[in-house]
Order: C-alpha cells, then sequence, then structure tokens
C-alpha cells in the first residue's frame, strides 16, 4: 500500500512520516558479515522551509548535532546560505556505529529552505538489532532502527524545532546544486595551535563558532526591551517583563516621568520568553551593527531597540539599530511581541514622542 503525505507537513509529522516510511518499504534483512561502506543519506527527498531566520535554523541543526553526541558541532554562513556539520563520530548508544550529519540553509524572501544530510558507518561484525527513541507530539515511540540513518534524521528533527515543512510534491527545489555544497573552510587544516575559537571568515560574512550559553531564555527571570531616541519622531521608553507576568514601563522621552506598573497573564509572558528560546537569542551577536552578517551601510539617525534578558545572575543583551536591513526578521518580531504584550502602545504619551 502506498504510503500518503498531506500536503505540508509539520515537522512533528514529518518525523512520523520518516517512522511511517521505514514501514512501508519492507527491507530484506541485511548480511551479517561483510561490512558495508558509509554513504550519506539525504533525511529527506524534499526541502524544508521555514519562518525562522538563516542563523537560528543553521544554529539549531549545529546544537540538535551537539545534543545527539555528535562531536565538533559548529555552523558557518556566507551572505544569503549557511552550513552546519559535526562528526565522524562512534556513538555507542547506537550500537556503536560512526555517524557525521551536515546541513545546507539558505534565506529565499521571507523563509528560509534547508535539508540535511547524514552518513551511517556500523561497527565492525555489522549492524545489531534494536530501536531508536522517537519523540512525536511529545509521546516517545520506538519505531525506528537505531542503527540507521534514517534513526539519526528523525532525532535530529525532533531535536532542532525548526517548525520546518515539505512539500508533497518535487518542484525542482531538490535539485538545487546547492544542496551538495560545502564551504572551504571545514576542509582546511585546523591551526597548530588555536588558544579559542577563532571566527571562521567565508566571503565578507564573519560568524564565530562558540558553544552555546548557559544562559536559557526559555527559563529566564525577565526580559527588557529599550528603545532609544532618534532625530526624528519615535518613542523613548524602557519595559520589562517578568516571568510572573509583572509589567514596569519607564518612559524615556525628556520631559517625560511617565512610570507604570502594570501585569499580563504568566502564560502570555511565557510566549515571549519562548520565542526568544526558538530564536537562539544568546547565540546572536551582542551589537548587530558590528556583524557583517547582518549589517552593510547603514543610514544614520535611526533609533536602536535594545533586548536584554536576566537569568540568574546571568544576562545577555543585543543592540539592534533598526537601520540594519539584514538584521534577524525573528529579532525585530520579539521586539514586536514584547511591545505586543506589554501593551507599550496605550502607555505612551505622544506630545513627549520626538
Amino acid at each position: 500500500m502506498p504510503c500518503s503525505i498531506p500536503r505540508f507537513a509539520s515537522l512533528g509529522c514529518v518525523v512520523a512520516l520518516v517512522a511511517l516510511a521505514a514501514a512501508c518499504h519492507r527491507q530484506a534483512p541485511a548480511a551479517a558479515s561483510p561490512v558495508e561502506a558509509a554513504s550519506e543519506t539525504s533525511c529527506w527527498w524534499t526541502v524544508y522551509r521555514t519562518e525562522l531566520p538563516l542563523d537560528t535554523v543553521a544554529a539549531h541543526l549545529a546544537s540538535a548535532f551537539d545534543t545527539l553526541g555528535l562531536a565538533d558541532a559548529a555552523w558557518v554562513r556566507r551572505g544569503d546560505t549557511a552550513w552546519a556539520k559535526a562528526g565522524p563520530t562512534r556513538l555507542p548508544s547506537r550500537f556503536g556505529g560512526t555517524f557525521s550529519a551536515r546541513a545546507v540553509a539558505f534565506q529565499r524572501g521571507e523563509l528560509t529552505l534547508y535539508r540535511y544530510f547524514v552518513t551511517a558507518s556500523p561497527p565492525p561484525g555489522g549492524w545489531h538489532k534494536g530501536y531508536d527513541s522517537v519523540t512525536v507530539n511529545n509521546t516517545h515511540i520506538s519505531v525506528i532502527p537505531a542503527s540507521s540513518a534514517i534513526g539519526l534524521c528523525a532525532s535530529i528533527a525532533s531535536a532542532a524545532h525548526n517548525e520546518g515543512r515539505a512539500p508533497k510534491s518535487p518542484n525542482g527545489e531538490e535539485l538545487l546544486a546547492i544542496w551538495s555544497s560545502r564551504p572551504a573552510s571545514y576542509d582546511a587544516p585546523a591551526p597548530v595551535a588555536a588558544p579559542a575559537p577563532a571566527p571562521v571568515t567565508i566571503g565578507y560574512a564573519v560568524t564565530t563558532i562558540a558553544p552555546v550559553p548557559m544562559l536559557v531564555a526559555a527559563t529566564a527571570d525577565s526580559i527588557v526591551l529599550e528603545r532609544t531616541p532618534c532625530f526624528g519622531v519615535c518613542p523613548a521608553y524602557r519595559v520589562r517583563i517578568a516571568r510572573s507576568g509583572a509589567v514596569l514601563y519607564q518612559s524615556r522621552a525628556t520631559g517625560d516621568t511617565t512610570r507604570t506598573a502594570g501585569s499580563v497573564s504568566a502564560e502570555a509572558a511565557q510566549r515571549v520568553f519562548e520565542r526568544a528560546d526558538r530564536l537562539r537569542f544568546t547565540a546572536l551577536p551582542d551589537t548587530i551593527a558590528q556583524s557583517p552578517a547582518y549589517c552593510g551601510i547603514a543610514p544614520t539617525d535611526f533609533p536602536s531597540a535594545i533586548t536584554t534578558i536576566f537569568a540568574g545572575q546571568q544576562s545577555k543583551h543585543v543592540v539592534d539599530y533598526e537601520g540594519c536591513d539584514w538584521a534577524p526578521v525573528g529579532l525585530r518580531r520579539l521586539e514586536m511581541l514584547i511591545d505586543s504584550v506589554a501593551g507599550t502602545q496605550r502607555l505612551l504619551r505622544p506630545r513627549f514622542i520626538r
């Protein structure tokens, strides 16, 4: 019986469909003697697309690779294209097989298109029997052979949370040559002595490969948005949303002493923290205008939006100069969500907007 796939499947559905595909296409038992050569497998025949920013998608994939135990997980970007890779790594949790993974993503309008690939090499003596536990809709199911590359694909999809969708029918995107491309820096020899990870330069974009910071946005204590004055007509204020839902608004306009305390539901506040977590806010540069990947030649006289997350003794801030046209879309949406949840529009005093 053929398997049917809805026109646009959610990422959770795609994970389940990968398992279904394994069931629909029965394979003959593998021979136990010869050790098969490692070969790369695409994790899905078509192309995923998501509204998440390019850098967020790449960072999510690299983080997923690392979470699943693959060594040397990293990502780099060049213009509108990003690459992530990890391994090869022997994984005892998958019966001692050696696995590696890579991904390619590029920006198309407001969407990010991406694909990822895995390579599985069996241990001496061949694969053993067993199944991989896959999470679908927060439920653990054991349906995919843990030894297979497809098993790792499903785990990557579950760990990356990229909210990807995939079209049912071929549209030519899956044939683009970009999916086989690899940045030259991946193949370059490592420096003899490097005290810390150095920025990897590809073209005109510079991305620092570094471990994901320990601060977790989803469980932070509070988030603060500050909008600065400009030479035109724009509001200046500082608004804070606590995890409890408490809101504190302070005007920063000259002559305005407005200071208002209020509250929103804890659920509404949690939406803000979860959005920051999906954005991988803690992995963004501190100053957008100083990143060639996000800001080219920026016009003057624009205000800045400064977002800061506090978690215990830790904090992370991002200064977003609004004259930077290449700033992450997800960051701008986070700023608007903070304003929406806090209700800053109704707190502004028009006569003080300068």
